[in-house]
C-alpha cells in the first residue's frame, strides 16, 4: 500500500472540528491532496476507515472523491458502518448511481476524473 494512505491509517479517524486546531487538521489535509487519483479498489478501502463523527472541515469530501475514483467503489463491504454520516452518504450515492439510467453506448457512461 501506498505510503500516503499508511499515513493517513496512522493518524487514526477524523477528530471532531471544534476540538481540532491547524496543527491536527494540517497532517490530513497534507495528505489527503498526495492522494493520486483513482486510488485502487485496497486504497479505496482503507480510505473509508478515517472518517470520523463530522467532516473535519470538509475533508471529508477528499475521502469521498478519492474513494469514488476507485474502479470498484461501490464495495459493500466498505459501506457497512452505518452508523457514520459519512458512509451513509456514500451508500446513498451508490444506490443514485445503480438506479441512473444508462446509455447504451458505453463511451456515454465514461466518467472523467479531474484532480
Amino acid at each position: 500500500m501506498r505510503d500516503e494512505i499508511i499515513r493517513l491509517i496512522r493518524l487514526g479517524s477524523f477528530p471532531p472540528s471544534k476540538a481540532s486546531g491547524v496543527a491536527v487538521v494540517k497532517p490530513f489535509q497534507t495528505i489527503l491532496e498526495s492522494v493520486k487519483m483513482p486510488v485502487t479498489d485496497a486504497r479505496a478501502l482503507e480510505l473509508v476507515k478515517i472518517f470520523g463523527r463530522d467532516d473535519l472541515f470538509s475533508l471529508e469530501g477528499k475521502v469521498i472523491d478519492r474513494t469514488e475514483s476507485a474502479p470498484d467503489w461501490l464495495l459493500e463491504m466498505a459501506l457497512q458502518n452505518i452508523d457514520n454520516e459519512w458512509i451513509r452518504l456514500l451508500n446513498e450515492r451508490v444506490e443514485n448511481a445503480q438506479r441512473a439510467p444508462r446509455s447504451q453506448n458505453p463511451q456515454d457512461n465514461e466518467v472523467q476524473i479531474i484532480s
